[in-house]
């Protein structure tokens, strides 16, 4: 039985009593009830994805794809990480100073916060995302972090031109310079963003590289349009010293080869 059909049997019908992100992971926990009986689905957002269906104790039903960390019959246990959101500032400040990357780098990949994240708290706190972490940058970012983290819900999408291309649930100021509009609530951001139709998220990605494409082809243009100008005037000298040479007869060459450099006759 595919995990469609065993997700339909066991949770069909059952009721959300809440969603919730797990410790700062790209993991959703939905907290479903169905005839007095608890389950949890997660839904692991990273890698290749997973979907894992779990009791009430946390204890394996079934899974989309079983692994060394997912195992139907035993705990399901989370990836090796780290939660960002719940380190206290003395872990927060020994991780960051720990990394060889520079400070862009290391909050997305070793703190898991992701690229656009990384980015927004370099920009609040006025450091270059290319610095080294220093004592003082892990005192700025970890409080704008908590900062961020309890700040209001004010969700908003993103355009790149007149596509749309991202959604935050709060202003984010690294995208200030991008058109935004506000919307009610993050949820109906995400629907947004994920309602595209393939071809428009296809058009999205590759936007970039039409661009790119397009200006190589307007060089590529200008270069023929400089080789067929350098090709006139080529032909067009070439045609004016056919006709030098038709200028000097025979006659004519043979008066030149009997003067010398002065102009005397030697022959």
């Amino acid at each position: 039985m595919c995990i469609r059909d065993r997700l339909r049997r066991i949770i069909g019908n059952s009721k959300v009593e809440r969603i919730e992100q797990v410790c700062s992971e790209r993991i959703l926990a939905i907290h479903l009830a169905r005839s007095g009986k608890r389950f949890v689905l997660i839904l692991e957002i990273f890698g290749r994805g997973n979907v894992v269906l779990c009791d009430e104790t946390n204890i394996v039903i079934a899974a989309l794809a079983l692994n060394e960390r997912v195992q139907r019959g035993q705990a399901y246990v989370l990836p090796k990480g780290t939660d960002t959101f719940h380190m206290d500032e003395k872990q927060f400040a020994e991780k960051l100073l720990q990394s060889k990357d520079n400070i862009s780098k290391t909050l997305a990949v070793q703190f898991g916060l992701g690229k656009t994240l990384a980015e927004e708290l370099c920009v609040r706190c006025g450091i270059s995302a290319q610095e080294k972490p220093t004592a003082e940058h892990a005192d700025e970012l970890y409080h704008e972090l908590h900062r961020m983290l309890s700040q209001t819900p004010a969700a908003q999408l993103v355009y790149e031109g007149s596509i749309l291309a991202d959604a935050t649930p709060i202003p984010f100021q690294c995208y200030a310079a991008k058109k935004r509009e506000n919307i009610e609530g993050f949820g109906a951001a995400l629907a947004r963003i994920f309602a595209l139709p393939a071809e428009a998220v296809k058009e999205q990605k590759t936007a970039p590289v039409q661009e790119k494409l397009k200006k190589i082809e307007t060089m590529i243009r200008m270069q023929e349009q400089s080789l067929a100008m350098l090709e006139q005037k080529a032909e067009e000298e070439r045609k004016k010293g056919e006709y030098i040479c038709l200028l000097y007869t025979s006659d004519a060459a043979d008066d030149l080869l009997c003067v010398d450099l002065g102009g005397r006759r030697i022959i």
